[in-house]
């Protein structure tokens, strides 16, 4: 009798709550609490430049972490949970990866993280001015860490994209380590 009693007073609680949570009412009664949606930072609208498929071509340069090659792949941009975060999807033949970007309100500052089909995580972070997105980050590849930074430039007419990389070991010395072109 006790359980029975004990989960009769839960309920109650609980449905008082959820009473309570501070819902808008329907007719918008004076006094009530009412609950707006919260609504994602004015700068993460940079990234919508990137909405969209993207198809892209690229050149890796010889590097520590693997030879110079030819590459070629397609991308896809989407914002994301609300639009709090975008989305951007890598695929190529043999890998693809998982780009989340995001504007930090509190830090002041846009975040990047990036999970590949090849184990490899990358963390970072990156400015906007006007259509160039430039950002620093490092991942462990082959048990180094390495460093990257890069330049992204976005053509006026926002149908291409340029981009840059380069890698260093030290921090100190950068190399070249790949180029992107990118177009709609």
């Amino acid at each position: 009798m006790r359980t029975i009693g004990m989960l009769a007073a839960v309920v109650v609680l609980m449905s008082g709550l959820t009473g309570c949570a501070g819902t808008e009412s329907k007719d918008g009664v004076a006094g009530e609490p009412k609950l707006e949606a919260p609504k994602p930072p004015p700068e993460q609208k940079n990234f919508d430049v990137w909405i969209g498929t993207w198809n892209y071509e690229g050149e890796a340069k010889d590097t520590p972490i693997g030879p110079a090659a030819k590459f070629t792949g397609k991308c896809i941009g989407r914002a994301i949970l609300d639009g709090f975060f975008f989305e951007l999807k890598w695929e190529e033949k043999d890998w693809q990866s998982v780009d989340v970007y995001w504007y930090d309100a509190g830090g002041k500052t846009y975040r990047y993280q990036e999970l590949g089909s090849d184990g490899v995580a990358a963390f970072g972070s990156g400015t906007w001015n006007g259509g160039t997105w430039t950002a620093a980050w490092s991942s462990v590849l082959q048990g180094v860490e390495y460093r990257f930074r890069s330049q992204c430039i976005v053509a006026a007419d926002g149908k291409s994209v340029t981009i840059n990389v380069e890698i260093s070991a030290d921090g100190k010395t950068w190399t070249p380590a790949w180029e992107i072109k990118m177009k709609r």
